[in-house]
């Protein structure tokens, strides 16, 4: 099967408007769990409808700072697998349920209100786990299917595999062939492309994106925060740690290209079998 964009445009739309639905679900719950109104009486309590705004609100930027996490974690996967998908849970899972603790502290003290811990651990803590697993769950769904329902759209045609990149310096665009380009290296959140004769440029482009473009080329290996070219590799060393190996290169580089033990197997497999 193979969505066109208008497939995925309405996909994405159904998508936005279940986390919609979800987030107004939240916010009522967390509200009326602990309230004697009960569920749907509580719409008629005085004050409600500020606070329910606000938990809207603030679930509202919790789920986009999720979202943001799920790509920029998931873009990383393919280098340091279960390592990024530990940080993933910690980052999307752990780190919000730990911080409902606080959360729900300060805001019952601006009230006026104790928190009860023991209710709120038994009444409002399983919903808030719940709540993010679904939701990291439904995000994790949809990269999975744009990864293999778009996977036959990001195919690039044998003649369009060597499009210049745009490149900067000093603020200046100009472009490069591909098959000038030896590094593409993240150092200090900025993005540098050495080329084999020794000039360095930046990038407004993401690592992932430059691997997008660059690996259909077999002459290119890429890492999560690098891409080298195999004609700049003059050999391999051991790395800093154990079953890892440093790059050593053609041309001079202050920096250290560090291959991670859980892709020196994938990396040894393209290096030793040429192009």
């Amino acid at each position: 099967m193979n969505w066109n964009p208008q497939d995925w445009k309405f996909f994405n739309y159904v998508f936005n408007i279940m986390q919609v639905v979800l987030v107004f679900f939240a916010a009522h719950f967390i509200l009326s769990a602990q309230e004697p109104e009960g569920f749907f009486e509580i719409f008629t309590v005085k004050g409600f409808i500020p606070q329910f705004v606000f938990h809207l609100f603030l679930l509202t930027i919790v789920v986009l700072i999720l979202n943001w996490i799920t790509i920029r974690e998931m873009e990383r996967f393919y280098s340091t697998r279960w390592r990024r998908v530990c940080i993933y849970f910690l980052k999307t899972l752990l780190v919000p349920i730990v911080l409902a603790f606080p959360f729900a502290y300060l805001y019952l003290a601006f009230f006026g209100k104790e928190l009860d811990l023991y209710a709120y651990v038994n009444d409002l803590w399983p919903f808030l786990l719940f709540f993010f697993l679904f939701i990291n769950v439904l995000m994790l769904m949809r990269y999975i299917l744009k990864s293999l329902l778009l996977a036959k759209k990001n195919v690039v045609p044998d003649e369009e595999i060597r499009l210049p990149l745009e490149v900067y310096s000093g603020g200046i665009k100009s472009v490069v062939d591909q098959t000038k380009v030896a590094l593409c290296v993240r150092e200090d959140r900025t993005i540098w492309i050495y080329l084999k004769d020794g000039r360095a440029f930046t990038s407004r482009e993401s690592i992932v994106r430059l691997k997008d473009q660059l690996v259909t080329d077999k002459n290119f290996f890429a890492t999560g925060s690098w891409i080298v070219a195999h004609d700049v590799i003059s050999g391999i060393d051991e790395g800093p740690s154990v079953r890892s190996k440093k790059l050593l290169l053609t041309f001079h580089y202050t920096g250290l290209l560090i291959v991670p033990k859980d892709t020196v197997s994938r990396f040894m497999k393209w290096w030793e079998g040429g192009l």
